[in-house]
């Protein structure tokens, strides 16, 4: 009698005590007595499609691992496996994700598919490190119809290469009420060698993030992302270059009809013709800051080219050998009727090409002003067809642009480092545009003003006789957070949080010359 008794307890009670991967489907399957629906599969290449699709017996194919699946489940990748064909997503809330001990991330070999992951008409999916190689069309495939499928998706950390479309597609149709448009995420991987990287078409809040997208060449206008008609943007932490297909390709293309873009924080150089362009007069409210353009040994023809409606370019470091086939750091050909194009605290050296040029016959308004042109020898600005070689010239002749403007050698620390130098006139010389955070994520501003360009510096107060020991106190007792009083070439008094104010107010008094330097 304890026997049979003793067994029906444990096909009971054995998955609410032990768990389900033990006594459910790893064993038994999705029949498996008491055991709750399968919610994870797994496929390897060595499985077979006969199997439970559970880790010990995983399925063979994608298209067994495409069909079937409910509202939530996950599916596995073996790591290290190569997978032919295309996964089509089956459910809503669906994940993609990998399993196993190999270093490398699964591979979808698409040759022959149109794409090597399709959002099959459902929301709210997660692509996590999966590779996708040779698809006919776009390696990650997310398409809305209507108001149909594709929405809320999210690519983690996925790479795409070798299509012949753009490595990852959020797409919907443009003319569509904002709650139809696309909405997803593209956080980490890496997108190269395709025909675009990565492309948007009629978008709604559409976020990429933290993403190398590198090196697309295959199509003549191969760009490295392409934006168009989509709303509320944004292009963040990402590293973007070396797109060329020989003729317009550029590092982010905003094409018609895109509203309330965010470009941001990102590294964009080596692209074959802009790093950065907005490119017809019906793209308003899109907003370019604290963006690090350019390369020591550069390929672009512009840094940032506007046509656009109303926008805002602030912060932004332009610098390096740009080609000399007409282009410029910025350009700005066209600003639609009634808008204006704000361009301030951008630092721009181009060695051999133009700072600044503005288009003759801009239908709306252009505001210039503490920016910094340096190009020795060369044209500074392009103001209507007037051009000038040195900032006193340009600033009486055109007495409303650029009135506070550097045109002085900024001081890099190198051609491969563009932060400041402690003596770099463009430190403290910006002005206020309520921005918080810089290139790499450091405090605005950290001195009484803005720095010009991409980088925020630490304040440093120098001094060619003793210290102005009253500067010095306010100094530390504003808020400051961390600190070194330099008394000499080579030695310091390190200070606390805050600094030491009677440490710093007594070696203020025994040196003939020094520095402070403060971040706050």
């Amino acid at each position: 009698m304890l026997a049979p008794l003793v067994l029906a307890f444990i096909f009971m009670f054995g998955p609410r005590f032990f768990g389900p991967r033990l006594f459910g489907e790893r064993y038994f399957g999705n029949g498996g007595v008491g055991a709750p629906a399968q919610t994870e599969f797994y496929v390897a290449t060595g499985g077979n499609d006969g199997g439970a699709g559970t880790e010990l017996a995983p399925w063979a194919t994608l298209s067994k691992a495409s069909s079937g699946l409910s509202d939530g489940d996950t599916v596995y990748l073996n790591r290290g496996d190569t997978f032919a064909g295309q996964w089509i997503a089956s459910a809503d809330n669906l994940t993609l994700s990998t399993y196993g001990l190999a270093a490398a991330n699964p591979i979808i070999d698409a040759t022959g598919e149109s794409e090597g992951v399709r959002e099959g008409d459902y929301d709210g999916g997660e692509c996590i490190d999966i590779e996708v190689t040779s698809a006919t069309g776009d390696g990650f495939g997310i398409y809305r119809n209507s108001s149909v499928g594709g929405n809320n998706w999210t690519l983690t950390r996925c790479e795409a290469h070798a299509c012949g479309g753009a490595g990852a597609t959020f797409n919907s149709d443009t003319t569509t009420s904002d709650a139809a448009r696309i909405v997803g995420t593209i956080n980490g991987g890496d997108f190269y060698g395709n025909d675009d990287g990565i492309s948007v078409t009629g978008g709604w809040n559409v976020v990429i993030q933290n993403a190398t997208v590198r090196d697309n060449i295959a199509a003549v206008d191969s760009d490295g992302i392409n934006v168009a008609g989509t709303k509320n943007f944004t292009v963040e932490n990402c590293s973007i270059y070396g797109n060329d297909g020989g003729a317009s390709a550029d590092g982010i293309h905003v094409a018609t009809g895109t509203t309330g873009g965010i470009i941001r924080w990102n590294r964009i150089y080596d692209n074959e013709n802009a790093d950065i362009i907005l490119d017809d007069a019906t793209n308003n409210d899109c907003q370019i800051y604290y963006n690090l353009l350019g390369q020591a040994v550069g390929n672009s023809k512009y840094g940032i080219y506007l046509k656009s409606a109303t926008t805002t370019v602030y912060n932004n470091t332009i610098a390096g050998l740009y080609n000399t086939s007409g282009g410029a750091g910025i350009f700005v050909d066209e600003v639609a009727t009634g808008d204006t194009a704000t361009i301030k605290n951008n630092l721009i050296a181009t060695e051999t090409q133009k700072c600044m040029a503005i288009d003759s016959g801009i239908l709306g308004t252009v505001v210039l002003d503490y920016n910094s042109y340096y190009n020795p020898g060369n044209v500074i600005v392009d103001y209507e067809g007037t051009t000038y070689t040195d900032l006193s010239t340009y600033q009486a002749a055109e007495p409303t642009q650029d009135q506070n403007a550097v045109g002085t050698d900024p001081l890099f620390e190198s051609s491969s480092d563009r932060q400041l130098q402690e003596l770099s006139p463009c430190r403290e010389a910006g002005t206020g545009v309520s921005l918080t955070l810089d290139y790499i994520g450091e405090m605005v501003p950290k001195g009484v003003a803005v720095d010009i360009g991409c980088y925020e510096m630490d304040l440093v107060l120098i001094a060619t006789g003793p210290l102005d020991h009253e500067q010095v106190i306010r100094t530390v007792y504003d808020g400051v957070a961390l600190g070194v009083c330099h008394t000499g070439a080579a030695s310091g008094d390190e200070g606390t949080s805050p600094l030491d104010a009677e440490q710093v107010w007594k070696a203020s008094f025994n040196i003939t010359e020094g520095k402070l330097r403060v971040v706050r």
